[in-house]
């Protein structure tokens, strides 16, 4: 369409003719998006956009992970939004499927007890945040606080914060079973 646009426009006596025309039309679409980014402008304006939302800035669980130690390790479905909003760093939590792939993957319980491990031992914590639904090959809330042997510590309308239950020692010799079908 622009490269048309353009070889008409070099034609003298047909670019003196159109020149108008496009200009018009150009200005009359520029018009009709006009009202349409400005409310768009307006609500990101008061309301943030993506993790800058007020819905992200307000979490509940947010402010529960702010409130602890700076030494205190988290796992997470959602490290880049722990980090985006409180610059502390977190570890992603294992996936089950490989998103590449769409296979299960086989390292799945090996990758579970490592963390589950490296935060028994660091006394650390599990955020799951229930509004990330983009990263379907994470495990749910359930099978995470079901495979870690977690224990709920806070539960917030956006989410909840777990230990590692001490009690459940089993899952820390579970064996290794294949995830593939």
């Amino acid at each position: 369409c622009v490269s048309l646009i353009g070889g008409l426009l070099e034609h003298r006596t047909a670019g003196k003719q159109l020149k108008p025309a496009l200009m018009a039309g150009v200005l009359f679409i520029c018009a009709l998006q006009l009202t349409d980014v400005s409310s768009w402008l307006s609500l990101s304006y008061r309301q943030g956009v993506g993790y800058a939302s007020r819905e992200w800035k307000d979490s509940a669980l947010i402010r529960q992970i702010a409130d602890l130690s700076s030494q205190t390790l988290i796992g997470s479905n959602a490290p880049d939004v722990v980090y985006t909003l409180l610059g502390r760093p977190s570890e992603m939590i294992p996936r089950k499927v490989l998103p590449e792939t769409n296979l299960p993957n086989k390292n799945y319980f090996p990758e579970i007890a490592e963390l589950r491990k490296k935060i028994k031992d660091r006394n650390g914590v599990v955020a799951y945040f229930n509004r990330v639904h983009w990263r379907w090959y994470l495990p749910s809330e359930h099978e995470i606080q079901k495979d870690m042997g977690l224990r709920p510590m806070a539960r917030e309308k956006d989410g909840s914060l777990y230990h590692v239950d001490s009690a459940a020692a089993a899952l820390e010799t579970r064996p290794v079973v294949s995830t593939q079908r």
